[in-house]
C-alpha cells in the first residue's frame, strides 16, 4: 500500500539544500552590508553611526574641528542607513561638511538626501548608541526629519571657514534653521552663533542605498565655429548623470586674467549643443574678434551639486574682418582652472 509520505522519502540531501536555498530566496532575506567612505568635518564636534531607520548599533568615529578625517567603514547587514551628530561650542560659526561614497556613488552634504532632526539636548560628549535610538524614535515618531539647511560650499570665496584642501570644494556646509525657533534676518542663516536656536545636538542621516545609486555628474564639453553662420557653439552632450546645466562666458586674455561681467545662467535638464555668442549677446554683450573668453560648463544633480569644465577659447578674425562681423574660426586651449 502506498504510503503518503513516501513521497518525501524519494528527496536527497541534496534535493533538500537546493529547497532550503530557494526558501531563503523567496523568504524576506536582509539586506548586505554597504561598505561606504566617508570624509568629515564639522564646526565644532561630530560623531559617525550606522544603523537602521529605527536604532543606531555602532558608533564608528568622533572628531573636532577643525580636523577633517576619512575612513572607510563595512556597517553590519541591514544597517544602511549613516548618522552624523554634530554640535557647536557656543563660539562664531556652525556647521556640518561631508563627502560619503559607496560604490560607483558619491553624495555631498548640500544634497536632498540628507535630512536632520533637533535632539534638543545638550551634550559635550558623543552620545552612546542606546542614547541616540531614543532620539531616533523621537524624530520618526513626530515627524521631525527636517531638509537641511545649505550655506556656502567648501571651494566658495563666501565660505565662512575658508577653504579646505582635503575636502570636495563642491560640498555645502549645512545645518538646521529650527522650525520651532527660526533664524531671524536675511536667508534664515543658521551658521552663525547667537542667531538662533538649532535645538543641538543635532541628527543627520542619509541611506546608503540611496548613495550607491547616485553616481556623481560628468562635464564635458567640445567647441565649434559655425562659418557663415556666426553661431559659437558649445556641445555638452557627453557629459553624465546631470540633472541641471550651467554655461558661463567671460573675456580673458590669455593668462586666464578675467574681464568683465561673466555672462551665466543654470537650465533645467542635461546639457546639449548652447550657442553661446547668441546667449552672450542676448545678454547685452558683444563678442569681439582676436579675444579670449573662458568658457565653463559645470553640471549637478541631487547627489552632488556642482562639477565643471572649463576652456580658454580665442576668437580668430579671419583676414579683412572688422569687429562687427562674427569671426569665421576659433581656436580651443584646454585648460581646468579651479572655481
Amino acid at each position: 500500500m502506498f504510503h503518503p509520505r513516501s513521497r518525501w522519502n524519494r528527496f536527497v540531501p541534496a534535493t533538500w539544500s537546493l529547497l532550503l536555498v530557494l526558501l531563503w530566496i523567496g523568504g524576506a532575506a536582509p539586506s548586505s552590508a554597504i561598505p561606504f567612505t566617508i570624509k568629515i568635518t564639522a564646526d565644532n564636534n561630530y560623531a559617525v553611526y550606522t544603523g537602521t531607520v529605527n536604532a543606531v548599533t555602532a558608533l564608528h568615529l568622533a572628531g573636532s574641528w577643525s580636523t577633517v578625517k576619512s575612513q572607510a567603514i563595512t556597517p553590519v547587514a541591514t544597517n544602511n542607513v549613516l548618522y552624523v551628530v554634530a554640535w557647536d561650542d557656543g563660539q562664531v560659526y556652525q556647521g556640518l561638511l561631508a563627502t560619503v561614497s559607496a560604490g560607483t556613488g558619491t553624495v555631498n552634504t548640500g544634497s536632498s538626501l540628507w535630512t536632520v532632526c533637533a535632539a534638543n539636548t545638550p551634550v559635550s560628549v558623543a552620545p552612546t548608541p542606546a542614547n541616540l535610538t531614543v532620539k531616533i524614535a523621537a524624530c520618526n515618531k513626530t515627524g521631525g526629519w527636517r531638509p537641511t539647511s545649505r550655506g556656502p560650499n567648501d571651494g566658495s570665496a563666501s565660505s565662512l571657514w575658508g577653504n579646505l584642501p582635503t575636502m570636495d570644494d563642491t560640498a555645502d556646509w549645512i545645518w538646521h534653521n529650527n522650525p520651532s525657533a527660526p533664524c531671524p534676518g536675511s536667508g534664515n542663516y543658521p551658521f552663525l552663533q547667537g542667531a538662533c536656536n538649532p535645538g543641538e545636538y543635532l541628527i543627520f542621516r542619509i541611506s546608503l542605498e540611496e548613495v550607491v545609486r547616485c553616481p556623481p555628474p560628468v562635464p564635458s564639453f567640445t567647441m565649434n565655429w559655425t562659418a557663415g553662420y556666426g553661431m559659437l557653439v558649445a556641445d555638452g552632450t557627453n557629459s553624465q548623470n546631470e540633472q541641471n546645466y550651467f554655461w558661463s562666458i567671460q573675456e580673458s586674455d590669455q593668462s586666464w586674467n578675467l574681464k568683465g561681467p561673466e555672462i551665466m545662467q543654470w537650465f533645467p535638464g542635461q546639457a546639449g549643443a548652447f550657442d553661446l555668442k547668441a546667449f552672450f549677446e542676448g545678454k547685452g554683450q558683444r563678442l569681439k574678434c582676436d579675444t579670449y573668453y573662458r568658457v565653463k560648463l559645470a553640471v549637478a544633480n541631487q547627489c552632488v551639486s556642482w562639477r565643471d569644465t572649463i576652456r580658454l577659447v580665442k576668437l580668430n578674425c579671419c583676414p579683412g574682418e572688422v569687429i562687427a562681423p562674427p569671426p569665421a574660426r576659433g581656436s580651443i586651449a584646454p585648460r581646468r582652472l579651479p572655481r
